[in-house]
């Protein structure tokens, strides 16, 4: 934050890889009207259920936001985070097990105070699908070229209110025994990948009355050699809390 060159944060971890290249995810965060932040109301257990009456008035209940922790967030709201001596005081107290603060805080608070400024999703991708406490761990058996098909054509979101289908630059969790494959399967997925970018290019242009060149359309594919330089280097270095790009 004391350098003011740094504009954009994103909350990475070890397992995490980018799925595009640096051009791709430098220029689809800097054109961003929104910062990644999933923030929603959930109903539930885990949602509402882990909300505690002593944060009030603070935070009420109807203010209570749950999201994923994988953000991305820009210089405005990084200050807003940081000069917070209002919210986090009532999570570090109210917010405990079975309530993670890293759930919460960030969605509910930035909710409260910029929801105008959220893209309200994120931008890293996790399999819930096999159950559990936890997303699925891949590991050498599931890397495959369906696979990286299977993550860019997951869903379909809106970036700055147009339709998109690119969604996510990274993805999670990998295990360290993914590295040998990712390196094997490289050439293949690459012009797979291209193939598959090139046709959510083609869709962009038909959906669009007057298109522009923009992160939606997407320049470069899903890019396997730097996902696994970066792999590399996020295994053997561990990432703080946050990297820059």
């Amino acid at each position: 934050m004391l350098d003011i060159s740094n504009e954009w944060f994103i909350l990475l971890s070890e397992s995490c890889i980018p799925l595009h290249n640096f051009s791709v995810i430098y220029h689809y965060i800097k054109k961003s009207k929104y910062s990644f932040i999933d923030s929603f109301d959930d109903p539930g257990p885990v949602g509402r259920g882990r909300y505690n009456e002593s944060m009030a008035p603070e935070v009420t209940l109807t203010q209570w936001r749950k999201g994923s922790q994988w953000f991305e967030i820009n210089r405005r709201l990084a200050i807003n985070i940081v000069e917070d001596i209002k919210y986090y005081p009532k999570f570090e107290r109210f917010c405990r097990p079975e309530c993670y603060v890293d759930e919460h805080y960030f969605p509910t608070m930035l909710a409260i105070q910029a929801s105008n400024l959220l893209a309200n999703r994120s931008i890293t991708w996790v399999d819930w699908s096999r159950g559990g406490a936890h997303p699925a761990t891949f590991g050498s058996a599931d890397i495959t070229e369906e696979f990286f098909i299977r993550i860019n054509e997951a869903k379909e979101c809106r970036y700055n209110n147009q339709p998109s289908s690119i969604c996510f630059l990274f993805a999670r969790k990998f295990a360290p025994n993914a590295l040998e494959p990712l390196l094997e399967i490289e050439p293949k997925a690459s012009l797979i990948l291209v193939f598959v970018a090139v046709l959510a290019l083609a869709g962009s242009a038909i959906a669009a009355e007057a298109p522009a060149p923009s992160p939606t359309s997407g320049t470069g594919s899903i890019s396997p050699s730097f996902a696994v330089a970066v792999f590399a280097a996020a295994s053997a270095l561990i990432f703080g809390s946050s990297v820059r790009i």
